[in-house]
């Protein structure tokens, strides 16, 4: 009985698989079937009026829908990172034809353009994925986020370099940038390494944005204004105008902040102590 149960449940499950192969055949013949009779008439016209560029530019164009339709059908593992390679790479060469056959030099900054857009939103995916060292295993976000760091500091280069404002860059660019990176990369360190309840990581943050926001403020003033300056010396909540807005503002929001932190401080203190009693 074991063995005639077993052998109906393999008979059952080569079937399904047989059914299975059969949809992605069906599938992927639709597939294919669209896409030609949108790609086909489209080179059958452009190569008959001898516009070679705008028939390549078309066949990239389609190989976009061939990335997102046919791909992930026909990877048989990693079919993620196969579907996002193929559908960054097609789209990449889609905008590579069009500037080169329009005679454009933009190529360059969209690409990197894209590299960060995509980092941002795939890349712990990918690292989630693939194989990394053992040091780095445990340390999957620092990861991501030194990536992320340093292609959004080459993008910025990048515009710097196609206005021709490079002196920006380091004058102005890499400093409040990187006192602005200082927000998430706190948040993350913070919730990542700190050993301790949520609700005492949660004070930490609530309370390192509040320091964050001033040094933030006196990076600004140093780079924009040259001054070693803060909004919180203008400020005096007694009067409102034009000089003490931003001074009112930023104190307010940081007596919020420091507020906030001590309750969420308070309660983790009290989870604690009824988590030991």
């Amino acid at each position: 009985l074991l063995t005639s149960s077993e052998d109906k449940d393999g008979r059952q499950m080569i079937k399904q698989m047989r059914i299975m192969k059969k949809r992605e055949r069906v599938y992927l013949g639709i597939c294919f079937g669209i896409l030609g009779a949108v790609l086909i008439p489209l080179l059958a016209v452009f190569l008959a009026q001898g516009k070679v560029g705008a028939a390549l530019i078309s066949l990239a164009a389609v190989s976009i829908g061939f990335s997102l339709t046919c791909v992930p059908v026909l990877a048989k593992e990693h079919v993620g990172l196969w579907t996002l390679g193929a559908f960054f790479t097609s789209l990449n060469l889609t905008l590579l034809l069009a500037c080169l056959f329009t005679g454009g030099n933009w190529f360059f900054l969209v690409f990197v353009v894209l590299i960060f857009s995509f980092s941002i939103v795939f890349l712990p995916f990918i690292i989630r994925a693939i194989p990394l060292p053992l040091p780095l295993l445990n340390h999957k976000a620092v990861c991501c986020f030194a990536v992320d760091t340093f292609l959004l500091l080459f993008m910025l280069l990048a515009i710097m370099l196609k206005t021709g404002n490079v002196q920006e860059f380091f004058t102005m660019g890499v400093p409040i940038t990187l006192a602005m990176s200082l927000l998430p990369w706190g948040i993350m360190l913070i919730i990542r390494y700190i050993r301790l309840n949520g609700w005492f990581r949660a004070a930490i943050c609530i309370l390192f944005v509040a320091i964050w926001q001033l040094l933030a403020d006196l990076t600004l003033h140093l780079t924009s204004l040259g001054q070693a300056r803060i909004a919180l010396q203008e400020a005096n909540l007694y009067m409102w105008n034009e000089v003490s807005y931003n001074g009112n503002i930023t104190l307010l929001s940081l007596l919020s902040l420091i507020v906030i932190g001590i309750i969420l401080a308070v309660v983790g203190q009290i989870v604690k102590q009824s988590s030991k009693n």
